[in-house]
């Protein structure tokens, strides 16, 4: 971990790697930067620098006061300024694969144009050629920029208009050129990470009925099936047949037809039994399934619990989770049914554990693995799957599962584009809840002679709880089905049966029901592997008895006890099963049993759950709003800071200024060195509690130069009355995070 954070953000020993300049291609601090900006001797891409002038920002009328520039007038110049370049770029240097422009107004990304050519040779000649030239009356600054991929150094909060930073963000903001233009010359190269693509729907109704369509659209199950037509999504400017953005939602309504009191014998699908154990396992891929069940022991009796609790322990499976389950069966149902054939390549979008079930039992089978997951996934399960020999791609977080930027939509994309590739869908394969109704749910039955009273797991796909409900429905047919409790007499008392099956849904996710259990401000969360944005064909929620919502506070906090009082070494989604379990389970009486499904282990959160405050930050620098600018700058200097905390007299926060701001309000004139510091405070920062984990922090540093470390005070006045304001405790940044790290893993090393 250690060694991926210092390839990103470099080291106190190694400063040459400047992660923004090797990013962007640019970095605020210039030459004043303390890591070295190398600049690459080949490349295919070349940055133009500060040559786009935004009209909105420069025109001036004759008494010095700004020009209103509308945003068509303004609009019509870019489009102009773009078709202007790209076209001198084409005609004498050579084919042009990607053009973008920045919209920053940070000095160090302000109108910067990127040309990416095919070749680079032909990159090479346009720099030697252009810093012999001048555009629009100022000599061009060309040089060859390290930055190919620009999904990676563009602003993801920009492009979904929840950028708070400005114009002055770290990232590029990348303008787009109008759909007039597009409209116009529809053969055009340049592809613009930063437009907004006119994305059409179009609808094509798969005839196939009662199919289940993967990997490829061969038919592998019966009766689990898109009801809906799949859709393709595709630029306007390309063919109607072009099937680049084919792919089939994971929310398609199911069509399977399971009923409880339905005999398994009407199944359609092929079911299995729970194998003896072997002495000798002939492969890995053997000791998947047969997980312990475990008594909690202590963990209960602190929170007043009467009844027996139990763990299902599924990170005892070989991969090191209850996904290794549903791996297995579908790469052998996908064997079985043909579609799988050796040399194949598998893709699966996923948060991190079915991919690394995946790649285990590609690495046994023989087969090519790519997996594509969400940037919050931890980076041992990155680590794990590497080292299984899978490929990985990133997605961003915040993309919207139907986005073509969303890990399934980049899936889909990968798939359409690969021979021979298949995508076995976790959300909509039928194996994913059958592998968990024949062996989850036989061996707890099993393991509890059939006494079961309650049963409590989380839901991502909702395989695991579908598939285990369902059984469990069959076996114990006097529950609660479907949110309408049963009776029965007993003694002349009419008794009102206590539920069965406890669903978990952390807040921000769809999942659970009433919907009114989903109304939150939250849009994200940091406990992984549970929870979606929209519903999986493979969740039955009609058998979930009853759903709570789990926070990731107290999911965290009851993962951490499970580790130190019951020495399960399990991950976050475990504790907001357990922090469910706990709540629902005060119902049960004493002699009465609950079973907790334990996804997953410790294993791939490493330090990932490990608080803030082991940091061990020093006293943080502060100022007053009433210092001025150049005091501050000097302050700044001397101590070698980049951004300090603006508090009053009492230590409230009133917001951050940054050495980088302050010089570009300098410089554009909109504040004078002897004004109040109060001038260029913004409030745009990312804080951070002292209970929040190191998971959170960074992914707030993949993104953020620092993090603001608050405490809450509590106050009380005089009136008695008393209220809640957050105190500095510190500033974090990457190289604080990465040294921490680095000596717990040298630390480990050396025991």
């Amino acid at each position: 971990m250690a060694e991926y954070l210092a390839s990103i953000f470099g080291t106190e020993k190694d400063k040459v790697n400047c992660s923004f300049y090797f990013k962007i291609g640019a970095c605020r601090h210039g030459d004043r930067c303390s890591r070295l900006h190398n600049k690459p001797t080949f490349s295919q891409t070349i940055a133009l620098l500060n040559i786009y002038r935004n009209p909105q920002n420069s025109s001036q009328s004759a008494d010095g006061l700004r020009c209103a520039v509308s945003d068509v007038e303004m609009q019509e110049h870019y489009d102009e300024f773009f078709e202007e370049v790209f076209t001198e770029m084409e005609e004498k240097y050579g084919e042009v694969e990607e053009m973008n422009v920045c919209d920053n107004l940070g000095d160090h990304l302000v109108g910067n144009v990127y040309v990416k050519f095919r070749r680079e040779e032909d990159a090479e000649k346009a720099v030697i050629d252009l810093n012999n030239r001048w555009f629009n009356g100022q000599p061009i600054h060309a040089e060859l920029s390290p930055v190919t991929d620009f999904r990676e150094a563009c602003c993801r909060q920009y492009e979904m208009g929840e950028c708070t930073r400005g114009g002055f963000c770290n990232f590029m903001h990348l303008k787009p050129i109008s759909r007039e233009l597009r409209r116009i010359d529809p053969g055009r190269g340049p592809v613009n990470v930063g437009l907004d693509p006119e994305i059409v729907v179009v609808e094509v109704v798969v005839e196939e009925e009662d199919v289940n369509v993967i990997g490829g659209g061969q038919e592998i199950v019966k009766d689990l099936v898109d009801s809906e037509p799949c859709h393709f999504y595709y630029n306007e400017n390309c063919k109607a047949n072009d099937k680049e953005r084919e792919w089939i939602r994971p929310d398609t309504p199911s069509k399977c037809t399971w009923k409880l009191g339905k005999p398994p014998s009407d199944s359609p699908h092929r079911h299995t039994t729970l194998p003896e154990p072997l002495k000798i396992l002939p492969s890995i891929l053997n000791k998947v399934g047969n997980t312990p069940l475990v008594r909690i022991n202590k963990i209960g009796k602190q929170y007043g619990l009467k009844c027996e609790l139990l763990a299902k322990c599924e990170f005892f499976n070989a991969g090191g989770s209850v996904k290794d389950r549903i791996s297995l069966r579908m790469v052998e149902d996908a064997e079985k049914a043909g579609i799988l054939k050796p040399g194949d390549t598998i893709i699966e979008p996923t948060s991190g554990n079915t991919g690394i079930g995946l790649a285990l039992a590609a690495a046994v089978k023989g087969y090519r693995c790519i997996i594509v997951m969400p940037e919050k996934m931890s980076m041992e399960k990155v680590d794990v799957l590497r080292a299984l020999g899978a490929e990985i791609v990133r997605t961003p977080t915040t993309a919207r599962f139907d986005s073509p930027e969303s890990h399934v939509g980049v899936a889909w994309r990968l798939k359409n584009e690969m021979p021979n590739a298949h995508i076995l869908d976790q959300y909509r394969n039928a194996s994913n809840p059958l592998t968990h109704y024949d062996t989850t749910a036989e061996e707890i039955l099993q393991q509890c002679d059939g006494k079961i009273d309650m049963l409590v797991a989380t839901a991502g796909t909702g395989g695991t709880i579908t598939g285990i409900s369902r059984k469990l429905k069959e076996k114990c047919p006097d529950c609660k089905v479907s949110g309408k409790p049963k009776a029965f007499l007993f003694s002349g008392v009419n008794l009102k049966l206590l539920h069965l099956i406890i669903g978990v849904d952390p807040e921000g996710s769809i999942l659970a029901t009433p919907e009114e259990l989903n109304k939150t401000d939250k849009t994200m969360y940091e406990v992984e592997g549970i929870g979606y944005d929209f519903v999986p064909t493979v969740l039955d929620r009609s058998t979930v008895d009853q759903w709570y919502k789990s926070d990731d506070e107290e999911s965290f906090t009851l993962a951490r006890m499970l580790i130190r009082e019951e020495g399960l070494l399990c991950g976050g989604s475990s504790g907001s099963a357990m922090s469910a379990a706990l709540k629902a389970a005060k119902e049960l009486k004493e002699g009465q049993r609950c079973v907790v499904i334990l996804p997953d282990s410790i294993r791939n959160y490493m330090w990932w759950n490990i608080s803030v405050q082991e940091l061990k930050l020093s006293a943080p620098l502060t100022v007053l709003p009433t210092v001025t600018c150049a005091k501050t700058i000097e302050i700044l200097r001397e101590k070698r800071f980049d951004q300090v905390p603006v508090v009053d007299e009492s230590g409230a926060i009133l917001g951050m200024v940054t050495l980088g701001n302050m010089l570009s309000s300098l410089l554009a004139g909109k504040v004078q060195p002897s004004d109040e510091v109060s001038k260029v405070i913004y409030k745009q920062f990312k804080h951070i509690n002292l209970t929040d984990n190191l998971g959170k922090l960074s992914h707030i540093l993949e993104i953020d130069h620092f993090a603001l470390v608050v405490h809450e005070q509590i106050q009380y006045h005089t009136d008695g009355s008393s209220s809640k304001r957050q105190m500095v405790f510190g500033i974090v940044t990457a190289i604080d995070l990465l040294t921490f790290v680095t000596a717990r893993e040298r630390e480990r090393k050396s025991n």
